[in-house]
């Protein structure tokens, strides 16, 4: 860890023109977000910080990326990567907290069977269907190293909703489901077509940002999922 202070990096910028979902405050249409590219004690999740602008305020513009003075590690440097976002639809996670109680779980698991997916019939939902991996705005979060849980604002109590998903790897396993059809046929160069960004975040993990529901001036959470 460097003694003195170093410049966070750029991780993503959003326009709420191009992200209908984005929900920014009074006054903003552009959030941008940048992470410490060290990690800190024994947090599993590297420190981000949020900015919400007006974009039509900017006119200070830098001709290219710096490169950054030091990092911990080269995974922790996204590529750099023009967005075309792209809505899709998914479902919850099959755990309660996400509304999906024993009985739908086990009409699901029949369905999956239904589907000749008999080995991994549990599977057949949670993969192919309900929670999108990759990286994201919205939508639900990728619960994997724990069970769902609600989160609150510690501000004001109300609810945090999802707000983007950084991911190691756009796919992975059996999901195919969700490879777009233009990388089902992709080459094996670097990057790879699943780790466009060429981040590594602990075990091939997702940090998920969350904020608060009512006002989303009021901070964020970040977990390591």
């Amino acid at each position: 860890m460097p003694a003195e202070p170093i410049a966070m990096l750029p991780v993503a910028q959003l326009y709420a023109g191009d992200v209908p979902s984005l929900r920014p405050p009074a006054g903003a249409d552009l959030l941008q977000v940048l992470w410490c590219p060290f990690s800190h004690e024994n947090e599993l999740t590297l420190r981000t910080r949020l900015y919400w602008r007006a974009g039509g305020e900017i006119t200070d513009f830098l001709a290219g990326q710096p490169e950054p003075e030091a990092v911990q590690s080269k995974y922790f440097v996204p590529n750099v990567c023009r967005l075309h976002p792209e809505p899709v639809i998914e479902y919850p996670a099959p755990d309660p907290t996400e509304g999906i109680d024993s009985t739908l779980s086990r009409a699901l698991r029949e369905w999956g069977e239904a589907q000749h997916y008999q080995d991994l019939a549990d599977a057949f939902y949670s993969s192919q269907l309900s929670v999108a991996p990759g990286c994201k705005v919205g939508g639900w979060a990728p619960w994997s190293r724990t069970d769902a849980v609600a989160l609150a604002c510690t501000a004001c109590g109300a609810p945090m909703d999802p707000l983007l998903t950084i991911a190691s790897r756009e796919w992975a396993g059996d999901g195919y489901s969700w490879i777009p059809h233009e990388d089902q046929n992709a080459p094996d160069g670097y990057p790879r077509a699943h780790e466009p960004t060429g981040l590594m975040l602990g075990d091939a993990d997702n940090q998920q940002l969350f904020i608060c529901s009512a006002d989303p001036t009021h901070g964020h959470a970040a977990l390591c999922l």
